[in-house]
Protein backbone atom coordinates (compact mmCIF):
# COMPACT_ATOMS: atom_id res chain seq x y z
CA UNK A 1 0.00 0.00 0.00
CA UNK A 2 2.88 2.38 0.58
CA UNK A 3 6.56 2.74 0.00
CA UNK A 4 9.13 4.07 2.40
CA UNK A 5 12.81 3.73 1.70
CA UNK A 6 13.88 5.14 5.06
CA UNK A 7 14.55 2.96 8.11
CA UNK A 8 11.73 2.92 10.62
CA UNK A 9 12.21 4.37 14.10
CA UNK A 10 11.99 2.17 17.19
CA UNK A 11 8.60 0.73 18.20
CA UNK A 12 6.07 3.17 19.62
CA UNK A 13 6.50 1.99 23.19
CA UNK A 14 10.28 2.41 23.14
CA UNK A 15 11.72 4.85 25.64
CA UNK A 16 15.17 5.34 24.04
CA UNK A 17 16.56 5.53 27.57
CA UNK A 18 15.26 9.05 28.03
CA UNK A 19 12.04 8.19 29.88
CA UNK A 20 11.31 5.31 32.30
CA UNK A 21 9.92 2.19 30.69
CA UNK A 22 6.35 1.07 31.20
CA UNK A 23 2.95 2.57 30.48
CA UNK A 24 2.49 3.85 34.02
CA UNK A 25 5.72 5.84 33.94
CA UNK A 26 5.06 7.13 30.44
CA UNK A 27 1.56 8.13 31.52
CA UNK A 28 3.00 9.95 34.53
CA UNK A 29 5.44 11.85 32.28
CA UNK A 30 2.54 12.74 29.98
CA UNK A 31 0.50 14.06 32.92
CA UNK A 32 3.43 16.13 34.25
CA UNK A 33 3.98 17.77 30.85
CA UNK A 34 0.27 18.57 30.63
CA UNK A 35 0.38 20.13 34.10
CA UNK A 36 3.42 22.19 33.06
CA UNK A 37 1.66 23.32 29.89
CA UNK A 38 -1.52 24.23 31.77
CA UNK A 39 0.41 26.15 34.43
CA UNK A 40 2.36 28.18 31.87
CA UNK A 41 -0.76 28.97 29.88
CA UNK A 42 -2.65 30.11 32.95
CA UNK A 43 0.34 32.26 33.91
CA UNK A 44 0.47 33.87 30.44
CA UNK A 45 -3.33 34.10 30.12
CA UNK A 46 -4.19 37.12 27.94
CA UNK A 47 -7.96 37.14 28.39
CA UNK A 48 -10.25 39.52 26.49
CA UNK A 49 -8.02 41.67 24.28
CA UNK A 50 -10.49 44.24 22.93
CA UNK A 51 -9.85 43.14 19.34
CA UNK A 52 -11.66 40.68 17.04
CA UNK A 53 -12.38 38.53 20.09
CA UNK A 54 -15.13 40.99 21.07
CA UNK A 55 -16.90 40.20 17.80
CA UNK A 56 -16.80 36.47 18.45
CA UNK A 57 -18.07 36.94 22.00
CA UNK A 58 -20.98 39.10 20.92
CA UNK A 59 -21.89 36.60 18.19
CA UNK A 60 -21.76 33.73 20.69
CA UNK A 61 -23.94 35.63 23.13
CA UNK A 62 -26.52 36.19 20.38
CA UNK A 63 -26.53 32.49 19.44
CA UNK A 64 -26.74 31.38 23.08
CA UNK A 65 -29.67 33.74 23.65
CA UNK A 66 -31.45 32.51 20.50
CA UNK A 67 -31.42 35.98 18.94
CA UNK A 68 -31.32 36.59 15.19
CA UNK A 69 -28.25 38.33 13.79
CA UNK A 70 -28.88 41.37 11.57
CA UNK A 71 -25.28 42.58 11.38
CA UNK A 72 -22.99 41.84 8.42
CA UNK A 73 -19.62 41.14 10.03
CA UNK A 74 -16.89 38.79 8.80
CA UNK A 75 -16.17 37.83 12.43
CA UNK A 76 -19.70 36.45 12.71
CA UNK A 77 -19.07 34.13 9.73
CA UNK A 78 -16.94 31.52 11.48
CA UNK A 79 -19.74 29.18 12.39
CA UNK A 80 -17.84 26.36 14.16
CA UNK A 81 -16.04 28.78 16.46
CA UNK A 82 -19.19 30.79 17.21
CA UNK A 83 -21.03 27.60 18.16
CA UNK A 84 -18.08 26.46 20.32
CA UNK A 85 -18.18 29.73 22.25
CA UNK A 86 -21.98 29.67 22.42
CA UNK A 87 -21.84 26.35 24.27
CA UNK A 88 -19.57 27.93 26.90
CA UNK A 89 -21.79 31.00 27.15
CA UNK A 90 -24.82 28.74 27.60
CA UNK A 91 -22.97 27.06 30.47
CA UNK A 92 -22.58 30.45 32.13
CA UNK A 93 -19.10 31.54 31.01
CA UNK A 94 -18.61 35.28 30.62
CA UNK A 95 -16.05 37.20 28.59
CA UNK A 96 -13.22 36.60 31.06
CA UNK A 97 -14.12 32.95 31.63
CA UNK A 98 -14.17 32.29 27.87
CA UNK A 99 -10.39 32.71 27.93
CA UNK A 100 -10.18 29.37 29.75
CA UNK A 101 -11.87 27.64 26.81
CA UNK A 102 -8.80 28.59 24.80
CA UNK A 103 -6.57 26.93 27.40
CA UNK A 104 -8.66 23.77 27.06
CA UNK A 105 -8.07 23.84 23.29
CA UNK A 106 -4.35 24.39 23.82
CA UNK A 107 -4.08 21.31 26.04
CA UNK A 108 -6.09 19.30 23.51
CA UNK A 109 -3.61 20.37 20.81
CA UNK A 110 -0.74 19.12 22.98
CA UNK A 111 -2.41 15.72 23.28
CA UNK A 112 -3.09 15.63 19.54
CA UNK A 113 0.57 16.38 18.77
CA UNK A 114 1.47 13.51 21.10
CA UNK A 115 -0.94 11.24 19.22
CA UNK A 116 0.52 12.19 15.83
CA UNK A 117 4.10 11.84 17.04
CA UNK A 118 3.31 8.33 18.29
CA UNK A 119 2.11 7.49 14.77
CA UNK A 120 5.14 8.91 13.01
CA UNK A 121 7.88 8.20 15.57
CA UNK A 122 7.76 6.70 19.09
CA UNK A 123 6.42 7.62 22.51
CA UNK A 124 9.65 9.22 23.74
CA UNK A 125 9.70 11.52 20.69
CA UNK A 126 6.01 12.27 21.29
CA UNK A 127 6.63 13.26 24.91
CA UNK A 128 9.52 15.53 23.91
CA UNK A 129 7.45 17.15 21.16
CA UNK A 130 4.78 17.83 23.81
CA UNK A 131 7.42 19.30 26.14
CA UNK A 132 8.71 21.68 23.46
CA UNK A 133 5.14 22.73 22.66
CA UNK A 134 4.34 23.24 26.35
CA UNK A 135 7.10 25.88 26.57
CA UNK A 136 6.85 27.32 23.04
CA UNK A 137 6.77 31.16 23.34
CA UNK A 138 4.49 31.46 20.30
CA UNK A 139 1.83 29.37 22.02
CA UNK A 140 2.26 30.98 25.44
CA UNK A 141 1.90 34.54 24.15
CA UNK A 142 -1.56 33.87 22.72
CA UNK A 143 -2.87 31.80 25.63
CA UNK A 144 -6.43 32.74 26.51
CA UNK A 145 -6.92 34.87 23.41
CA UNK A 146 -10.51 34.20 22.32
CA UNK A 147 -9.89 33.70 18.60
CA UNK A 148 -10.64 30.77 16.26
CA UNK A 149 -6.98 29.89 15.59
CA UNK A 150 -6.68 27.08 18.12
CA UNK A 151 -10.01 25.43 17.34
CA UNK A 152 -9.09 25.44 13.64
CA UNK A 153 -5.63 24.05 14.43
CA UNK A 154 -7.00 21.30 16.67
CA UNK A 155 -9.47 20.17 13.99
CA UNK A 156 -6.71 20.38 11.35
CA UNK A 157 -4.38 18.15 13.35
CA UNK A 158 -7.17 15.63 13.98
CA UNK A 159 -7.95 15.70 10.27
CA UNK A 160 -4.28 15.02 9.48
CA UNK A 161 -4.18 11.96 11.74
CA UNK A 162 -7.43 10.56 10.36
CA UNK A 163 -6.46 11.27 6.73
CA UNK A 164 -3.09 9.57 7.28
CA UNK A 165 -4.79 6.41 8.54
CA UNK A 166 -7.43 6.50 5.81
CA UNK A 167 -4.95 6.97 2.97
CA UNK A 168 -2.59 4.29 4.32
CA UNK A 169 -5.40 1.75 5.00
CA UNK A 170 -5.63 -1.44 2.89
CA UNK A 171 -8.36 -1.67 0.22
CA UNK A 172 -11.94 -1.62 1.51
CA UNK A 173 -10.76 -0.44 4.95
CA UNK A 174 -10.36 2.94 6.61
CA UNK A 175 -13.84 4.24 5.77
CA UNK A 176 -14.51 5.50 9.31
CA UNK A 177 -11.21 7.37 9.38
CA UNK A 178 -11.97 8.85 5.97
CA UNK A 179 -15.34 10.11 7.24
CA UNK A 180 -13.72 11.57 10.36
CA UNK A 181 -11.09 13.28 8.19
CA UNK A 182 -13.89 14.93 6.18
CA UNK A 183 -15.71 16.10 9.31
CA UNK A 184 -12.57 17.47 10.99
CA UNK A 185 -11.47 19.24 7.81
CA UNK A 186 -14.89 20.85 7.42
CA UNK A 187 -14.90 22.01 11.05
CA UNK A 188 -11.41 23.45 10.67
CA UNK A 189 -12.43 25.46 7.58
CA UNK A 190 -15.63 26.58 9.28
CA UNK A 191 -13.60 27.83 12.25
CA UNK A 192 -11.02 29.64 10.08
CA UNK A 193 -10.79 29.92 6.31
CA UNK A 194 -7.04 29.31 6.08
CA UNK A 195 -7.61 25.62 6.84
CA UNK A 196 -8.93 25.13 3.31
CA UNK A 197 -5.36 24.06 2.39
CA UNK A 198 -5.90 20.73 4.20
CA UNK A 199 -7.33 18.81 1.20
CA UNK A 200 -4.43 20.17 -0.87
CA UNK A 201 -1.95 18.93 1.75
CA UNK A 202 -3.50 15.48 1.84
CA UNK A 203 -3.68 15.29 -1.96
CA UNK A 204 -0.05 16.32 -2.53
CA UNK A 205 1.21 13.93 0.13
CA UNK A 206 -0.91 11.05 -1.21
CA UNK A 207 0.40 11.56 -4.76
CA UNK A 208 3.94 11.66 -3.42
CA UNK A 209 3.91 8.77 -0.96
CA UNK A 210 0.85 6.50 -1.21
CA UNK A 211 0.70 3.55 -3.58
CA UNK A 212 -1.12 2.28 -5.60
CA UNK A 213 -1.57 5.74 -7.09
CA UNK A 214 -5.14 5.09 -8.25
CA UNK A 215 -6.30 4.37 -4.71
CA UNK A 216 -4.41 7.38 -3.37
CA UNK A 217 -6.08 9.74 -5.85
CA UNK A 218 -9.53 8.27 -5.24
CA UNK A 219 -9.30 8.61 -1.47
CA UNK A 220 -7.80 12.09 -1.61
CA UNK A 221 -10.65 13.22 -3.89
CA UNK A 222 -13.17 11.64 -1.50
CA UNK A 223 -11.67 13.57 1.43
CA UNK A 224 -11.90 16.83 -0.53
CA UNK A 225 -15.44 16.22 -1.76
CA UNK A 226 -16.64 14.93 1.61
CA UNK A 227 -15.19 17.97 3.36
CA UNK A 228 -17.07 20.29 1.02
CA UNK A 229 -20.29 18.36 1.62
CA UNK A 230 -19.95 18.55 5.42
CA UNK A 231 -18.87 22.20 5.28
CA UNK A 232 -22.00 23.09 3.30
CA UNK A 233 -24.09 22.29 6.39
CA UNK A 234 -23.03 25.60 7.91
CA UNK A 235 -25.23 27.34 5.30
CA UNK A 236 -28.25 25.92 7.12
CA UNK A 237 -26.99 27.43 10.39
CA UNK A 238 -26.51 30.83 8.78
CA UNK A 239 -29.97 30.73 7.19
CA UNK A 240 -31.56 30.02 10.56
CA UNK A 241 -29.47 32.63 12.36
CA UNK A 242 -29.31 35.42 9.77
CA UNK A 243 -31.80 34.55 7.02
CA UNK A 244 -28.95 34.49 4.49
CA UNK A 245 -27.76 31.16 3.08
CA UNK A 246 -24.48 32.72 1.88
CA UNK A 247 -23.88 34.94 4.93
CA UNK A 248 -20.22 33.93 5.28
CA UNK A 249 -19.45 34.76 1.64
CA UNK A 250 -21.27 38.10 1.80
CA UNK A 251 -19.56 39.06 5.08
CA UNK A 252 -16.06 38.24 3.79
CA UNK A 253 -16.75 39.99 0.46
CA UNK A 254 -17.97 43.05 2.32
CA UNK A 255 -14.72 43.16 4.30
CA UNK A 256 -12.21 42.29 1.55
CA UNK A 257 -14.24 42.88 -1.59
CA UNK A 258 -13.22 46.45 -2.46
CA UNK A 259 -10.23 46.31 -4.85
CA UNK A 260 -9.12 49.76 -3.67
CA UNK A 261 -8.32 48.27 -0.26
CA UNK A 262 -5.74 45.88 -1.72
CA UNK A 263 -2.48 45.98 0.22
CA UNK A 264 0.76 46.26 -1.81
CA UNK A 265 3.17 43.40 -1.20
CA UNK A 266 6.44 45.09 -0.25
CA UNK A 267 9.70 43.39 0.64
CA UNK A 268 8.87 43.44 4.35
CA UNK A 269 5.53 41.69 3.80
CA UNK A 270 7.12 39.34 1.23
CA UNK A 271 9.54 38.00 3.86
CA UNK A 272 7.36 38.54 6.95
CA UNK A 273 7.14 34.98 8.29
CA UNK A 274 10.67 34.04 7.23
CA UNK A 275 12.02 36.97 9.26
CA UNK A 276 9.91 36.09 12.31
CA UNK A 277 10.77 32.40 12.00
CA UNK A 278 14.52 33.00 12.03
CA UNK A 279 15.05 36.36 13.72
CA UNK A 280 12.37 36.97 16.35
CA UNK A 281 13.45 35.17 19.54
CA UNK A 282 10.60 36.77 21.52
CA UNK A 283 8.12 34.74 19.45
CA UNK A 284 9.88 31.42 18.85
CA UNK A 285 12.89 31.58 21.17
CA UNK A 286 15.64 29.62 19.42
CA UNK A 287 13.15 27.09 18.04
CA UNK A 288 13.19 28.53 14.51
CA UNK A 289 16.80 27.61 13.85
CA UNK A 290 16.49 24.38 15.83
CA UNK A 291 13.52 23.31 13.68
CA UNK A 292 15.55 23.73 10.49
CA UNK A 293 18.44 21.69 11.90
CA UNK A 294 16.12 19.03 13.33
CA UNK A 295 14.30 18.52 10.02
CA UNK A 296 17.58 18.07 8.17
CA UNK A 297 19.04 15.73 10.79
CA UNK A 298 15.99 13.51 11.36
CA UNK A 299 14.23 13.44 7.98
CA UNK A 300 15.04 9.75 7.45
CA UNK A 301 14.34 8.73 11.03
CA UNK A 302 10.58 9.41 11.13
CA UNK A 303 7.83 7.29 9.66
CA UNK A 304 6.24 10.15 7.73
CA UNK A 305 8.50 13.21 7.41
CA UNK A 306 7.02 13.97 3.99
CA UNK A 307 3.59 14.81 5.42
CA UNK A 308 5.20 17.09 8.01
CA UNK A 309 7.14 18.86 5.25
CA UNK A 310 4.13 19.27 2.93
CA UNK A 311 1.97 20.51 5.85
CA UNK A 312 4.46 23.20 6.92
CA UNK A 313 5.20 24.39 3.39
CA UNK A 314 1.53 24.61 2.32
CA UNK A 315 0.52 26.61 5.38
CA UNK A 316 3.57 28.86 4.99
CA UNK A 317 3.00 29.53 1.27
CA UNK A 318 -0.65 30.39 1.71
CA UNK A 319 -0.23 32.51 4.83
CA UNK A 320 2.75 34.33 3.29
CA UNK A 321 1.62 34.78 -0.31
CA UNK A 322 -2.08 33.82 -0.43
CA UNK A 323 -5.06 36.11 -0.99
CA UNK A 324 -8.04 36.81 1.27
CA UNK A 325 -10.25 37.66 -1.71
CA UNK A 326 -11.22 35.65 -4.77
CA UNK A 327 -12.01 38.73 -6.88
CA UNK A 328 -8.62 40.46 -6.54
CA UNK A 329 -5.30 39.95 -4.81
CA UNK A 330 -5.55 41.01 -1.18
CA UNK A 331 -2.69 39.50 0.87
CA UNK A 332 -3.73 37.40 3.83
CA UNK A 333 -3.35 39.56 6.98
CA UNK A 334 0.00 38.85 8.59
CA UNK A 335 0.55 38.54 12.32
CA UNK A 336 3.22 36.55 14.10
CA UNK A 337 0.56 34.62 16.04
CA UNK A 338 -0.59 33.04 12.74
CA UNK A 339 2.68 31.07 12.57
CA UNK A 340 1.57 28.25 14.87
CA UNK A 341 0.05 26.01 12.13
CA UNK A 342 3.27 26.36 10.12
CA UNK A 343 5.56 25.17 12.90
CA UNK A 344 3.41 22.88 15.03
CA UNK A 345 4.43 19.61 13.33
CA UNK A 346 8.09 20.64 13.19
CA UNK A 347 8.18 20.00 16.93
CA UNK A 348 8.15 16.27 16.16
CA UNK A 349 11.56 16.39 14.41
CA UNK A 350 12.84 18.49 17.34
CA UNK A 351 11.71 15.76 19.73
CA UNK A 352 13.47 13.11 17.66
CA UNK A 353 16.66 15.20 17.40
CA UNK A 354 16.67 15.67 21.18
CA UNK A 355 16.82 11.89 21.53
CA UNK A 356 19.73 11.73 19.07
CA UNK A 357 21.63 14.32 21.11
CA UNK A 358 20.86 12.43 24.30
CA UNK A 359 22.35 9.24 22.83
CA UNK A 360 25.34 10.91 21.19
CA UNK A 361 28.82 10.79 22.66
CA UNK A 362 29.45 14.48 21.94
CA UNK A 363 26.58 16.10 23.86
CA UNK A 364 25.63 13.21 26.11
CA UNK A 365 22.84 12.84 28.60
CA UNK A 366 23.73 15.65 31.00
CA UNK A 367 24.53 18.02 28.14
CA UNK A 368 21.21 17.33 26.41
CA UNK A 369 19.21 17.88 29.59
CA UNK A 370 21.02 21.13 30.38
CA UNK A 371 20.81 22.37 26.79
CA UNK A 372 17.08 21.58 26.45
CA UNK A 373 16.23 23.10 29.84
CA UNK A 374 18.27 26.22 29.06
CA UNK A 375 16.57 26.77 25.69
CA UNK A 376 13.09 26.23 27.12
CA UNK A 377 13.65 28.51 30.13
CA UNK A 378 15.20 31.16 27.88
CA UNK A 379 12.13 30.97 25.63
CA UNK A 380 9.80 31.50 28.60
CA UNK A 381 11.80 34.54 29.74
CA UNK A 382 11.76 36.04 26.24
CA UNK A 383 8.01 35.37 25.96
CA UNK A 384 7.52 37.15 29.28
CA UNK A 385 9.31 40.23 27.94
CA UNK A 386 7.19 40.18 24.78
CA UNK A 387 4.00 39.83 26.82
CA UNK A 388 4.96 42.96 28.79
CA UNK A 389 4.75 44.90 25.49
CA UNK A 390 1.05 43.88 25.19
CA UNK A 391 -0.60 42.53 22.07
CA UNK A 392 -3.86 44.37 21.34
CA UNK A 393 -6.12 46.33 23.71
CA UNK A 394 -6.19 43.89 26.63
CA UNK A 395 -5.15 46.71 28.96
CA UNK A 396 -8.46 48.43 28.22
CA UNK A 397 -10.44 45.45 29.53
CA UNK A 398 -8.11 45.01 32.51
CA UNK A 399 -8.40 48.71 33.31
CA UNK A 400 -12.19 48.44 33.52
CA UNK A 401 -11.99 45.27 35.62
CA UNK A 402 -9.54 46.82 38.10
CA UNK A 403 -11.64 50.00 38.30
CA UNK A 404 -14.72 47.88 39.09
CA UNK A 405 -12.82 46.22 41.93
CA UNK A 406 -11.67 49.62 43.24
CA UNK A 407 -15.26 50.86 43.10
CA UNK A 408 -16.43 47.86 45.11
CA UNK A 409 -13.75 48.61 47.73
CA UNK A 410 -14.91 52.23 47.92
CA UNK A 411 -11.72 53.67 46.42
CA UNK A 412 -13.63 55.06 43.42
CA UNK A 413 -17.23 56.23 43.33
CA UNK A 414 -18.80 57.81 40.25
CA UNK A 415 -16.92 56.73 37.14
CA UNK A 416 -17.20 57.94 33.55
CA UNK A 417 -15.55 56.28 30.55
CA UNK A 418 -15.06 57.36 26.91
CA UNK A 419 -17.54 55.92 24.39
CA UNK A 420 -14.64 54.29 22.55
CA UNK A 421 -13.83 52.21 25.63
CA UNK A 422 -17.42 51.24 26.44
CA UNK A 423 -18.11 50.06 22.88
CA UNK A 424 -15.00 47.86 22.84
CA UNK A 425 -16.19 45.45 25.53
CA UNK A 426 -18.26 42.28 25.45
CA UNK A 427 -21.90 42.40 26.49
CA UNK A 428 -21.39 41.00 29.99
CA UNK A 429 -18.59 43.50 30.64
CA UNK A 430 -20.86 46.27 29.37
CA UNK A 431 -23.46 45.13 31.89
CA UNK A 432 -20.87 45.49 34.66
CA UNK A 433 -20.30 49.15 33.78
CA UNK A 434 -23.95 49.92 33.01
CA UNK A 435 -24.14 52.51 35.79
CA UNK A 436 -21.10 54.39 34.54
CA UNK A 437 -21.47 57.58 32.56
CA UNK A 438 -20.11 57.68 29.00
CA UNK A 439 -18.32 60.65 27.49
CA UNK A 440 -17.91 61.41 23.80
CA UNK A 441 -14.35 62.55 23.02
CA UNK A 442 -14.64 62.33 19.22
CA UNK A 443 -14.83 66.15 19.04
CA UNK A 444 -12.57 66.75 22.02
CA UNK A 445 -13.76 67.15 25.59
CA UNK A 446 -16.65 69.61 25.37
CA UNK A 447 -17.39 72.04 28.20
CA UNK A 448 -20.90 70.63 28.73
CA UNK A 449 -19.49 67.13 29.18
CA UNK A 450 -16.93 68.44 31.68
CA UNK A 451 -19.61 70.39 33.55
CA UNK A 452 -21.82 67.30 33.78
CA UNK A 453 -18.97 65.20 35.23
CA UNK A 454 -18.11 67.94 37.73
CA UNK A 455 -21.73 68.11 38.89
CA UNK A 456 -21.76 64.38 39.58
CA UNK A 457 -18.27 64.44 41.11
CA UNK A 458 -17.31 61.76 38.59
CA UNK A 459 -13.81 60.78 37.52
CA UNK A 460 -13.04 60.11 33.86
CA UNK A 461 -11.35 56.70 33.52
CA UNK A 462 -9.10 56.53 30.45
CA UNK A 463 -6.98 53.44 29.60
CA UNK A 464 -3.57 54.41 28.25
CA UNK A 465 -4.13 52.19 25.24
CA UNK A 466 -6.89 54.55 24.03
CA UNK A 467 -4.45 57.42 23.70
CA UNK A 468 -2.15 55.10 21.77
CA UNK A 469 -4.88 54.03 19.34
CA UNK A 470 -6.06 57.62 18.88
CA UNK A 471 -2.61 59.20 18.64
CA UNK A 472 -3.33 60.41 15.08
CA UNK A 473 -6.80 61.77 15.93
CA UNK A 474 -6.50 65.52 16.55
CA UNK A 475 -9.76 65.74 18.54
CA UNK A 476 -8.72 63.01 20.98
CA UNK A 477 -5.24 64.52 21.33
CA UNK A 478 -6.83 67.91 22.06
CA UNK A 479 -8.95 66.26 24.77
CA UNK A 480 -5.82 64.69 26.22
CA UNK A 481 -4.06 68.05 26.31
CA UNK A 482 -7.04 69.68 28.05
CA UNK A 483 -7.18 66.93 30.67
CA UNK A 484 -3.43 67.03 31.24
CA UNK A 485 -3.42 70.83 31.74
CA UNK A 486 -6.62 71.36 33.71
CA UNK A 487 -7.78 68.12 35.37
CA UNK A 488 -6.39 66.46 38.46
CA UNK A 489 -5.05 62.93 38.04
CA UNK A 490 -6.51 61.29 41.13
CA UNK A 491 -5.76 57.60 40.62
CA UNK A 492 -3.38 55.56 38.48
CA UNK A 493 -4.76 52.17 37.46
CA UNK A 494 -1.90 49.74 38.02
CA UNK A 495 -1.53 46.21 36.65
CA UNK A 496 1.25 43.65 36.84
CA UNK A 497 3.89 44.44 34.24
CA UNK A 498 4.19 40.90 32.83
CA UNK A 499 2.86 37.35 33.37
CA UNK A 500 5.80 36.37 35.59
CA UNK A 501 5.26 39.48 37.71
CA UNK A 502 1.66 38.38 38.20
CA UNK A 503 2.92 34.93 39.23
CA UNK A 504 5.52 36.36 41.65
CA UNK A 505 2.82 38.48 43.31
CA UNK A 506 1.09 35.28 44.45
CA UNK A 507 4.27 33.66 45.76
CA UNK A 508 5.24 35.12 49.15
CA UNK A 509 9.03 34.54 48.83
CA UNK A 510 9.08 36.27 45.41
CA UNK A 511 6.48 38.96 46.04
CA UNK A 512 9.12 41.69 46.25
CA UNK A 513 10.15 40.94 42.65
CA UNK A 514 6.67 41.66 41.23
CA UNK A 515 6.55 44.91 39.25
CA UNK A 516 3.50 47.04 38.42
CA UNK A 517 2.92 49.36 35.50
CA UNK A 518 0.23 52.05 34.95
CA UNK A 519 -2.36 51.03 32.37
CA UNK A 520 -4.86 53.85 32.90
CA UNK A 521 -5.64 56.96 34.91
CA UNK A 522 -8.58 58.80 36.42
CA UNK A 523 -9.11 62.51 35.76
CA UNK A 524 -11.21 64.57 38.17
CA UNK A 525 -12.93 67.75 36.98
CA UNK A 526 -14.21 70.19 39.61
CA UNK A 527 -15.21 73.84 39.78
CA UNK A 528 -11.58 74.93 40.00
CA UNK A 529 -10.85 72.99 36.83
CA UNK A 530 -13.84 74.58 35.05
CA UNK A 531 -12.68 78.04 36.07
CA UNK A 532 -9.23 77.33 34.66
CA UNK A 533 -10.90 76.07 31.50
CA UNK A 534 -12.77 79.39 31.08
CA UNK A 535 -9.52 81.26 31.24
Amino acid sequence: MNTNDHPLPPPRNASNGLFPRGRVWMGLCLALILVLGAGLRLTFLVGPAGSDDMRYMRAAELVAAGEVNTRLDHGYGRAAFILWLAVWVKLGAGAVALAYSDVVLSLAIMLTVYWLACKWADRATALLAMLWLACLPLDLLTSGLVTPDRLALLCSLLAAGCAYDALRAPPRQGRLKLLLACICTALAVSAKETSFVLPIIFGVWALWRVRPLKTAVARAVLIGAGSVAVFSLEHVFFYVWTGDWAYRYHAVSNFYGDPTTAVPLGLREFLYYIAHFLANPKVLGLCGWIMLVAVLRTFGKLREPHLILVWSLCFFLFMQYGSSSLSHYHPVPKQWRYMLPMVILLLIPIGRWTIDLYRSSVVGRAGTVLLTAGILICGIILANERAAERMYSEDSIRCLTIAQQMQQRGELHNIAVPNWVARGTALDLQAGIAGWETVDLSDGLQREEAKRMAARDAVLLVPNVMWHHKRNDLAYMAARDDLTRHADTTELILDWRSPLDRLFAHLRPLRHLARRTPIGQCYRIDETTLEAWRQ
